[in-house]
């Protein structure tokens, strides 16, 4: 269970958190489980031995250590890219995991064949052998999943979980070590250093976490002139800061959000406004700087992801944006119901991995019930529009529970075959489109600012059957397939 947790971490980064990349993980663990049930039942009927335990135990250190240099092996495979994508994930992830949990699944058979010495107790001595194993189990799927990954690291724990299965096999090999189980513990020793030596070891990440592998990176952009600083959560550059000017927003989706939120801020300057999601933390920056009468809350699952904000993209402790380490859901769940906000920003989504229960129609209700009347609600969606399944089940969701919702893109020829990114934008009462493209244009930020007519937003939704994404029915990583492959 520790390498399946980890191996759901250790992969993100090329493949993103989803529900194919957990599926493929779980698929991949449990065959080489079952193939290793299997090949060591076979092995234990004709070797029954303290020494055949201990060589497997080395055998499945080796296989677990050597998960480092395969995760780059297969990283560098040319053709993987041009393989569908549930081939791709399976390929990958088995190239990676199936030998370790094949080896880690023949110990078991070895342990119960040498644990029957009276075949009239077999179901006892089975039953506490497969108790115990699942014990363990439990006892590592915890301490991993809450504690070590984000102490250590998914590589430190690589490494660990060889370490221990190395010093199993010198206390179940005791003094009957032979010279061939000498040579798998040398062999171990040896790739552990190499690893160490080689750094296959140290993180690839700024910081791990429970929830990303998080990376602050310098990075050239085609549109700036100097580097800027991205915070990578994963695969995804969530967020962008140019050091010569903090409030510069790069990407077209926050241009979007500030047209509107100007547009609102004028109205009323003092915005009660909500942020699902921090990131990097610049457009709730530039909002606090901008228009010092907001009243800024954000909603960010994971510390790490506030801590890294305030090192690197200029969340001071001064701040007046409040922070709460919370899921949005939950954090809107809980609060008071006179609770309301005028603007509600969704930033929570990664095209590899997106929250479902951020977009069904349950959630929906929820959020209105938080919205006052003249409220509205933004969120960035990632889709491929010349496919458009999940957008068109995303915008369909949100007419279902508000009475205007409208569509933006960021640009006249938004029907592409590549991915893009839109912000669907609902509300209760119908926008001034003519005073918001006016805003646009002051910001210089029309060109990014394409609001789908009515007509046309009809049309695109109408070319698939309609689909209202529940808690009981959100098939959202089915329905953004289409990015996964053009994401590759």
């Amino acid at each position: 269970m520790v390498i399946e947790l980890i191996a759901g971490r250790i992969v993100a980064p090329t493949l993103g958190v989803s529900l194919y990349t957990w599926t493929t993980v779980i698929g991949v663990c449990l065959a080489g489980i079952g193939f290793g049930n299997y090949v060591g039942g076979r092995v234990a009927d004709k070797y029954p031995s303290r020494r055949t335990l201990a060589i497997l135990l080395l055998l499945s250190a080796i296989a677990s250590l050597a998960i480092v240099f395969l995760v780059q092996f297969a990283e560098a495979l040319p053709f993987l890219n041009d393989l569908p994508v549930i081939a791709r994930f399976s390929l990958f992830i088995g190239i990676i995991f199936f030998a370790p949990t094949a080896l880690l699944g023949m110990i078991t058979p070895v342990v119960i064949k040498l644990s029957l010495s009276d075949l009239a107790r077999a179901g006892v001595t089975i039953g506490t052998v497969y108790a115990m194993s699942l014990l363990g189990s439990i006892i590592g799927t915890f301490a991993t999943g809450f504690f070590l990954i984000s102490l250590f690291g998914t590589r430190a724990n690589v490494a660990l979980v060889a370490g221990v299965l190395a010093l199993l096999a010198l206390i179940v090999g005791g003094r009957d070590l032979r010279v061939r189980t000498m040579i798998l513990l040398g062999i171990l020793l040896a790739f552990g250093y190499q690893a160490y030596a080689r750094g296959a070891l140290a993180s690839p990440c700024t910081r791990e976490t429970n929830y990303y592998c998080i990376n602050v990176l310098r990075v050239s952009l085609q549109d700036e002139a100097e580097p800027v600083t991205a915070l990578r959560l994963d695969r995804l550059d969530h967020a962008y800061r140019s050091e010569k000017d903090p409030l510069k927003l790069i990407y077209a989706y926050e241009q979007v959000y500030a047209v509107f939120s100007t547009h609102l801020v004028r109205q009323n300057p003092a915005l009660e406004m909500l942020f699902m999601g921090g990131g990097g933390y610049v457009f709730p920056i530039y909002m606090e700087r901008k228009y010092p009468q907001t009243r800024i809350s954000v909603a960010e699952i994971d510390p790490g992801v506030t801590e890294i904000a305030r090192q690197s993209f200029g969340l001071i402790p001064q701040s007046r944006i409040m922070t709460h380490d919370l899921d949005a859901r939950q954090f809107l769940y809980h609060l008071p119901p006179a609770r309301k906000f005028d603007v509600v920003v969704g930033d929570a989504f990664n095209d590899l991995s997106i929250p479902y229960h951020l977009t069904t129609r349950e959630f929906m209700l929820l959020l209105k019930s938080h919205l006052s009347p003249d409220g509205i609600y933004m969120a960035n969606t990632i889709d491929v529009p010349s496919v458009g399944s999940f957008v068109r089940a995303h915008v369909r969701t949100m007419q279902s529970v508000f009475r205007y919702v409208y569509l933006v893109a960021n640009s006249p020829g938004w029907q592409f075959a590549g991915r893009a990114t839109f912000v669907i934008v609902a509300a209760d009462r119908a926008l001034d489109l003519d005073r918001v493209m006016q805003v646009a244009e002051e910001l210089a930020y029309a060109p990014v600012t394409f609001i789908v007519s009515p007509d046309s937003l009809a049309d695109y939704l109408a070319k698939e059957p309609p689909l209202i994404l529940t808690d009981d029915h959100a098939p959202v990583d089915n329905l953004t397939a289409p990015t996964f492959a053009e994401r590759q």
